[in-house]
């Protein structure tokens, strides 16, 4: 499966759509300065992130024409889901898990595929869920706008640097591994130990004679 990024569009990183008297240095590179006062955390501690276990993903043969909606990437559509191009699945695979059951103003991102492509749930008619390839981010005790954070990772240049650092980290780890690991056709018996060649030549000689005395013993 081939992985593409969202292009990335010229934007002017000093531009503050509302002055602030004073800012400070984040201590996170791509997200620059922020307004004294505004504090860094990470989505972790301040949403509800959860998405479909790849091995728990439907196949196409599964798809039904009623059902829950099971929404994938290609029916976002401007940063909103296009229920009429989603598919639908049985009521078996959406109650499989509950994680993913989608609510009204989820965000939703995908992580496969097209990275970075974001959406916010709305005019939700009937049970949802996602099918593999997308996360599910639903703040907790209201920490934030919806809007707010849609708009952060909309961001293409921030969310794809992003993206593309920990892209290398794993692609480096993945080729290190994959190099490092022993062969499965490799031999797993003890290596022998060498006989230093003095050893060798010794044995040898010692061959040589025995053999020279049993031949002369013979008639």
């Amino acid at each position: 499966m081939s992985i593409q990024i969202v292009p990335e569009t010229p934007y002017a990183p000093a531009r503050r759509w509302k002055p602030y008297a004073e800012y400070k240095d984040s201590g996170v590179e791509w997200l620059r300065e922020i307004p004294m006062g505004w504090n860094v955390n990470r989505i972790k501690f301040t949403s509800y992130v959860k998405g479909r276990v790849g091995w728990h993903g439907l196949r196409s043969d599964e798809f039904t024409d009623v059902g829950p909606f099971l929404v994938t990437g290609t029916d976002f559509s401007n940063g909103k889901i296009n229920w009429e191009t989603c598919h639908h699945f049985s009521e078996e695979r959406y109650n499989e898990d509950p994680y993913i059951q989608l609510k009204e103003n989820d965000l939703l991102i995908t992580k496969d595929g097209t990275i970075g492509k974001v959406a916010i749930v709305e005019k939700l008619s009937g049970k949802a869920s996602l099918n593999s390839g997308i996360m599910l981010i639903r703040p907790l005790k209201q920490h934030y706008m919806k809007e707010f954070m849609f708009w952060v990772l909309k961001q293409v240049p921030l969310f794809s640097t992003f993206i593309r650092k920990h892209l290398k980290t794993f692609h480096f780890l993945f080729h290190h591994f994959r190099n490092s690991a022993p062969s499965p056709h490799s031999s797993t018996s003890r290596p022998r130990a060498s006989t230093p060649s003095s050893q060798r030549s010794g044995k040898a000689s010692r061959n040589c004679a025995s053999t020279a005395r049993r031949s002369s013993r013979r008639p």
